[in-house]
């Protein structure tokens, strides 16, 4: 497991070496040196990993099972629902 694995599924912003304003934002989709492949919403970019300057990671992955469903009670109010 690589360093770039950990990001798998994260939002990353790519910087490259080549270009000093280009960059894309995209969901770091798989990592197979020297590959890296970056979702975008309409596309698929798979780009060398020699070409990168810097990956940013932006946002960790948006999961389902996190998501609060209900909303959040402040204690005075868990506790005065309780008492009557």
């Amino acid at each position: 497991m690589s360093l770039l694995d950990t990001y798998l599924g994260w939002t990353v912003e790519v910087h490259y070496l080549s270009f000093n304003s280009a960059t894309d934002r995209g969901v770091l989709a798989a990592v197979e040196p020297p590959w890296l492949l970056l979702e975008l919403p309409n596309r698929q970019l798979v780009i060398p990993i020699s070409a990168i300057r810097l990956l940013k990671p932006m946002a960790p992955p948006d999961n389902e099972h996190m998501r609060l469903l209900r909303p959040v009670e402040r204690p005075e109010e868990a506790a005065g629902v309780e008492q009557q």
